[in-house]
């Protein structure tokens, strides 16, 4: 899963991006880190998105736990450009869940 917010996969024991493990905190700041050493640190940022999942997307992405819209905003882009179903969850968090050929 690809979430901002691990600990809630992480407690019903979904597997999650290790890049992500500490949550929102190197994904703020990985756009300040050259690229060369962002993949040697395991960094992520936003522009690097789209090649990091490439080669393993998600089955699922979690949005909506940060206060901060536009943080979670290219989780939410690519979700929507790769055939993920929105599913509303409470408290305006969401789960976007990754359709198969035959849905």
């Amino acid at each position: 899963m690809l979430t901002l917010a691990t600990v809630y996969p992480l407690v019903e024991n979904f597997d999650i991006y290790r890049e992500f493990a500490t949550g929102p905190f190197a994904w703020r700041g990985a756009y300040l880190v050259p690229p060369e050493r962002r993949r040697r640190l395991h960094l992520v940022a936003p522009e690097d998105l789209e090649a990091f999942l490439a080669p393993d997307p998600p089955s699922a992405i979690l949005t909506g736990y940060e206060e901060d819209g536009d943080l979670e905003r290219p989780l939410i882009d690519y979700a929507k450009a790769h055939r993920y179903r929105l599913i509303h969850l409470s408290k305006g968090s969401h789960l976007w869940v990754l359709q198969t050929v035959a849905e």
